[in-house]
């Protein structure tokens, strides 16, 4: 039998790997965020649908559920949005990169948490319906999907 303390070891390397992998990843398109959009180029819909704290169950393949939090309040300042993953405690921030189609397309960048071991990019899609947000992440081969639910308010 495995002693306590290796196990609890073992799962935080396990789920620091994957984490770190599944919240970043390049796209590979080459896009920065210099090609974000502005407020003035949304053309349907209200981004104020978006602004706020949002939290939610995420869903990776080969991996147990995981937490996301996320605060959006700008379209045109990346500092201002914040997202945190559960499990390693990974964080990072969303810059805006415009509307593709209903939804609202961010690029994502994990550079903080779990001692320094947060590294990562990739694309984050929020699509909003009935008051919460369809969430799909993809970079580096990972996709994660999710669905997330309106924790609080924040206006810019």
């Amino acid at each position: 039998m495995i002693g306590r303390r290796p196990v609890v070891t073992l799962i935080l390397f396990a789920l620091g790997a994957l984490l770190a992998s599944g919240c970043g990843g390049d796209n590979g398109s080459g896009e920065t965020g210099s090609t974000r959009a502005t407020r003035t180029e949304i053309t349907e819909g209200s981004p104020r649908d978006l602004f706020g704290r949002w939290t939610g169950v995420l869903h990776q393949q080969n991996l147990a559920p995981f937490t996301v939090r996320v605060t959006i309040r700008s379209l045109e300042e990346p500092s201002m949005n914040v997202v945190h993953y559960s499990g390693i405690d990974c964080g990072g921030n969303w810059t805006y990169e415009g509307r593709p189609g209903r939804g609202y397309l961010f690029h994502e960048v994990i550079d903080r948490g779990a001692g320094g071991n947060c590294k990562g990019v990739g694309e984050v899609t929020v699509t909003p319906s009935s008051g919460e947000l369809g969430y799909i992440f993809r970079g580096e081969g990972v996709k994660s999907s999710g669905v997330l639910h309106r924790a609080g308010t924040t206006a810019k």
